[in-house]
Order: structure tokens, then C-alpha cells, then sequence
């Protein structure tokens, strides 16, 4: 869970970021995250030095963040301990509101319908505006623990 709430972090201040670069009181702030993810790794309690940064508290990190991804982490085992086939989904992101839009599941019989649809919409949507993806997964809840940039709302 740390390692999955440290790529998370990082990746919502997006690329530059991620790789390194970004503001400084970022980058500070992710150097600490890791730091103490490292302490949640291990069951050791987290310094109080290894959360200076205003971001823990603004973001709520630890405190709901962490929290929120166990608990929807822990709903997709239960889920997927009665897990059907792997299904293909199509989601499109909107950059603009920062919203998913559309998400579209397709069962595992109709995967030639999936990537028409994908190949349509990729084609006709603004690509600067609209990030369009197909994904394959048993469910989609575990969608929104792996790729939870795109669906906001469920924060």
C-alpha cells in the first residue's frame, strides 16, 4: 500500500514530477512520503520530521489517503475472490475537469466491438483535451486502485 500511495502522489503532480522534477516544496514533500513509507513498510511509527511538509496536511496523506486506498484495496480482494472473467473497459479522461466521462465495459466475448469502439473514440476525440484508454481487468473497482489519476471522484 505505501509504494502504491507514493506512485499515486507523485504521479497527480504529473510527469515532470514524477521523473524528479517539479518545484522543490514537491519534490521535498515526496522525499519525505517515501521516507516515511518506508517506516510504514516496516510497522515502525512515522518521525514527525518525516512530515514537515504542508502537503501532508493539505492532502491528507496519511491521515485519509493511505486509509481510503487500504480500504478500497482490501474491497477488491473480497472482490475478486469472486471474480468472473476478465472484461475490457474504455475510459475517457477529460484533462480539462479532470474527470472521468466515460467508461464503457465490454465482456470478454466482445473484445473486436472494444477495440473499434477504442480505435472510433481515439480518432474522433481531442487528444490534448481527452486521454481515452482500454484496459482489461476483472473488475472495475480494481481499476480504480490501479489507475486512480483517472477517476477522481472516488477519493
Amino acid at each position: 500500500m505505501p509504494q502504491q500511495l507514493w506512485a499515486n502522489e507523485s504521479e497527480s503532480f504529473g510527469e515532470q514530477v514524477k521523473e524528479g522534477g517539479g518545484p522543490e516544496d514537491i519534490r521535498e514533500y515526496l522525499q519525505q512520503l517515501s521516507a516515511a513509507c518506508r517506516h510504514i513498510d516496516t510497522g515502525e511509527d512515522i518521525p514527525a520530521e518525516l512530515q514537515t511538509s504542508e502537503y501532508f496536511n493539505t492532502r491528507a496523506t496519511l491521515s485519509f489517503r493511505l486509509p481510503l486506498l487500504s480500504r478500497v484495496f482490501n474491497d477488491v480482494v473480497a472482490e475478486q475472490q469472486a471474480a468472473a472473467e476478465i472484461a475490457t473497459y474504455i475510459v475517457v479522461f477529460d484533462s480539462d475537469t479532470n474527470q472521468c466521462t466515460q467508461k464503457f465495459a465490454y465482456d470478454p466475448t466482445d473484445r473486436d466491438l472494444a477495440l473499434a469502439d477504442y480505435q472510433r473514440l481515439s480518432r474522433s476525440l481531442d487528444q490534448v483535451r481527452y486521454e481515452t484508454l482500454i484496459l482489461n481487468s476483472s473488475s472495475d473497482s480494481i481499476l480504480r486502485v490501479t489507475h486512480p489519476r483517472f477517476f477522481p471522484e472516488a477519493s
